[in-house]
């Protein structure tokens, strides 16, 4: 009877250290997520009308490399396309390491004492690049990873702070 007993707190034991290693070893290279989480938002006043400040906005979104697709003067929106920001490099990393690119959104509402700005995520992705010989031939591979499918690849803490670094760029220039 205690043979037995012993058995089975030593296979508990070692399905618990099982787990952990499990845990420490996906842990590395994936941000335990399952779910997307909402990303951050920039949101500040400026005492200025909203006609004022669009044509501002967009300069600076330009100033930083920024391409825009999409612009409505009368709904006060600006909308970016794909920005590269970080390249994620290390052992758990594809060679050419992963590349963060986000979309921005740019809101110009009217509020008490002028105009409300709100800078925000608008989609994210990563991407990652391969290089692999096909027929004596080289080709390259691009794939591509939407956060609304692969929210655990992700490090949010990356996307908060480009984040608060353009919106300080809005912040400073609008003031």
């Amino acid at each position: 009877m205690a043979g037995v007993r012993f058995l089975t707190i030593l296979r508990n034991k070692f399905g618990l250290l099982a787990l952990c290693a499990f845990v420490l070893t996906v842990s590395g290279c994936y941000h335990m997520r399952f779910t997307p989480a909402p990303l951050d938002t920039v949101e500040f006043v400026v005492p200025k009308p909203k006609e004022d400040l669009f044509s501002r906005a967009e300069g600076l979104l330009a100033d930083d490399g920024f391409s825009v697709v999409r612009r409505d003067p009368d709904a006060g929106m600006i909308e970016t396309d794909y920005h590269f920001f970080y390249k994620e490099t290390g052992a758990q990393q594809p060679i050419e390491g992963r590349d963060y690119y986000y979309r921005l959104r740019v809101r110009l509402e009217d509020a008490p004492g002028g105009t409300r700005v709100r800078v925000e995520v608008a989609a994210l992705e990563l991407r990652t690049h391969y290089v692999y010989d096909e027929n004596g031939g080289i080709n390259q591979l691009t794939k591509r990873y939407p956060y609304e499918n692969y929210p655990s690849m992700f490090d949010l803490t990356l996307v908060s702070r480009e984040l608060r670094r353009v919106g300080q760029i809005f912040r400073r220039s609008l003031l």
